[in-house]
């Protein structure tokens, strides 16, 4: 899982400090800036200090995403499907922890948060089954009785995927996981409010041993990292779940 940097001013509690993911080593914003994570339920309590990425992490992270798709793409749907499956067990096996976080830093019951955990795993396992299932596309009919029509589905490139604080480890699967298996780089920015539920993502993929550039999580706010995230002209494609 991701290094944690202990604060020594820190009396009664020292600070987690959380890093970017990003090329598959875990780093600081270049600008040196954090910003908080506070459980909403008990303002006081700090859950960490989180990087405040800007559009020079932002770039290195677009950057290794470009350089990594290629080969990602020609590793083939079902060795791709492998990793999903890989990250599904993987929190499976982490479940309460994973659970008791997402009820730190969203504010959600126990069993509200349990239940967010189960949904990510259904839908890793959903998208390593449809990598199974070899679903590339579809043939159509056409009125023409000898010609064949069929409809391809083909990587994109780097997609980006911008989240919320209410389901923060659900909806990242929604958006990541068949964007993965389907053989495109994935550059994830979890909402400021859970960025401990984005650290902790990117956590099981780098267990899984997904390759360097292929899923990232930069953390940091809308107008900092979000904006130039969906305005880099080497990002395809833009999955929003918010307002």
């Amino acid at each position: 899982m991701a290094p944690a940097e202990r604060d020594g001013r820190r009396a009664v509690m020292a600070t987690l400090r959380m890093h970017n993911f990003i090329n598959g080593t875990w780093q600081p914003a270049q600008s040196g800036s954090w910003f908080e994570s506070r459980n909403p339920a008990r303002p006081g309590e700090l859950v960490g200090l989180f990087p405040q990425s800007g559009a020079d992490d932002v770039d290195e992270a677009v950057q290794s995403a470009n350089g990594a798709f290629e080969d990602w793409r020609a590793l083939g749907l079902v060795k791709r499907a492998e990793y999903l499956l890989r990250v599904a067990r993987l929190m499976e096996e982490d479940l309460e922890p994973l659970a008791r976080t997402i009820a730190q830093e969203a504010g959600k019951q126990l069993n509200e948060a349990k239940a967010d955990v189960v949904e990510a795993i259904h839908m890793a396992q959903y998208a390593f089954a449809f990598g199974h299932l070899g679903q590339y596309g579809r043939v159509l009919g056409d009125e023409v009785p000898t010609k064949r029509c069929y409809e391809v589905l083909e990587p994109r490139g780097v997609v980006v995927a911008i989240t919320p604080w209410n389901f923060p480890v659900a909806i990242p699967f929604w958006l990541t996981g068949l964007s993965l298996v389907l053989g495109n780089c994935v550059i994830l920015k979890p909402s400021e409010c859970t960025p401990l539920c984005g650290a902790k993502i990117a956590g099981y993929f780098e267990q899984a041993g997904i390759p360097g550039g292929v899923l990232q999580v930069v953390h940091g706010a809308g107008g900092t990292a979000g904006a130039p995230l969906v305005a880099h002209p080497k990002t395809h494609v833009v999955l929003f779940t918010g307002s």
